[in-house]
């Protein structure tokens, strides 16, 4: 009894000392929940957010294209298979294609901000119309300026010159150059600066006040751009029991992603 009386007085004395020891250095332990909040708040408000969508589809098995020693022997190799080749066509060029093409991904629309570039998608106060009758410059970037008299002013330049034929789907030119173009045009109507024939157009989301002070910018981009940029989704199989494809897309823009991967299956049902 003795000996469990003085551990515990031990004890008391250990935790009377480390309190006083707090205590007396409280402007360190104050500081250090000033710099943890600190990284919290800049690691929230600065990371970009990255979402995930996930959509299924079911593919149904074809019983003129049963495989009969799959018949025979109750394996379920032949909807396997199936299902794989179906994943490949999810996955393929020509169904992505559509894809864009069908959402009107050409024209991608930008905001440049303090810390980070965001895309305005179906966000943008102004829409950019271009003429797929010739070929176009892509991959440029254009900076676009608001001006107080009602104009639009255009500003981009580059390192590597790329034509693009919208209408035959393929590049015409491609090569090294550096350009650059810049000037005020009047809203609506058709630029021909040598490298686009566009019409810029301020749109229903386009506020007088605030919309002029932003760093806005615009790119156009060619089919076999905006596929590579839209192939990052994943498919796999969502149920080994059954002949179901899931499908995983992210992307830093929420609505986007939800609407490709919707018109995605939506175009792959059609196909």
């Amino acid at each position: 009894m003795q000996n469990t009386y003085n551990n515990n007085e031990e004890q008391n004395i250990d935790i009377k000392s480390l309190i006083y020891i707090c205590l007396s250095h409280w402007y360190l332990f104050l500081a250090g929940a000033i710099i943890a909040l600190s990284i919290s708040f800049f690691i929230n408000r600065y990371t970009t957010n990255v979402y995930q969508v996930s959509g299924t589809v079911l593919v149904k098995e074809s019983k003129t294209h049963l495989d009969p020693t799959s018949i025979m022997t109750g394996s379920s190799y032949g909807t396997l298979q199936n299902l794989q080749n179906e994943m490949a066509i999810i996955k393929s060029y020509s169904l992505i294609e559509r894809v864009v093409k069908k959402m009107n991904l050409e024209v991608r629309y930008f905001e440049k901000g303090r810390v980070s570039t965001i895309e305005m998608y179906k966000t943008a106060p102004f829409t950019v119309e271009f003429d797929r009758s010739v070929p176009q410059t892509v991959g440029l970037t254009y900076e676009i300026s608001i001006l107080a008299d009602g104009k639009i002013g255009l500003k981009a330049q580059s390192e590597y010159y790329k034509t693009y034929d919208f209408i035959l789907c393929q590049t015409v030119t491609s090569q090294p150059k550096t350009f650059e173009t810049k000037g005020e045009y009047t809203q609506g109507e058709w630029i021909d600066n040598g490298y686009n024939r566009m019409r810029i157009v301020l749109n229903e989301k386009f506020n007088k006040k605030t919309d002029p002070s932003r760093k806005m910018m615009f790119v156009i981009n060619d089919y076999s751009t905006l596929v590579k940029q839209m192939s990052s989704f994943s498919v796999s199989v969502a149920n080994k029991q059954s002949s179901i494809a899931s499908i995983n897309t992210t992307g830093t823009n929420r609505q986007k992603i939800v609407d490709f991967t919707n018109m995605l299956l939506t175009e792959y049902v059609n196909r």
